[in-house]
């Protein structure tokens, strides 16, 4: 009885190493895509401070009695509201993908 624990069964064993290369195969994807979504939204860090920056050029020229015509102050909000929207999703811990479009 004892002797039957310890049979090895070859088709076991090929089973657990088939799911080891698996997990091997599959962890790849994983973190390129983990890798992917932090250079994604660093790239949309980077603009939401050009677009700050932007924002606080457009209201120094305001201060300054200066004109900025309405057509780019409504566009330089959109940009924030988009790029905040976009990052938001890439902070997200449970998302899986993300589609971009119109």
């Amino acid at each position: 009885m004892s002797g039957s624990l310890a049979t090895y069964h070859p088709i076991i064993a090929r089973d657990i190493k088939s799911d080891m290369s698996y997990r091997r195969s599959t962890d790849e994807p994983l973190k390129r895509f983990t890798e992917a979504k932090t250079s994604i939204g660093d790239i949309y860090n980077e603009l939401e401070t050009y677009v700050t920056d932007l924002s606080l050029f457009y209201n120094e020229i305001l201060n300054d009695n200066g004109n900025v015509p309405e057509e780019q102050l409504q566009e330089v909000t959109r940009f924030k509201e988009s790029i905040k929207t976009i990052r938001d999703m890439f902070m997200r811990d449970t998302m899986k993908v993300v589609f971009f479009g119109r």
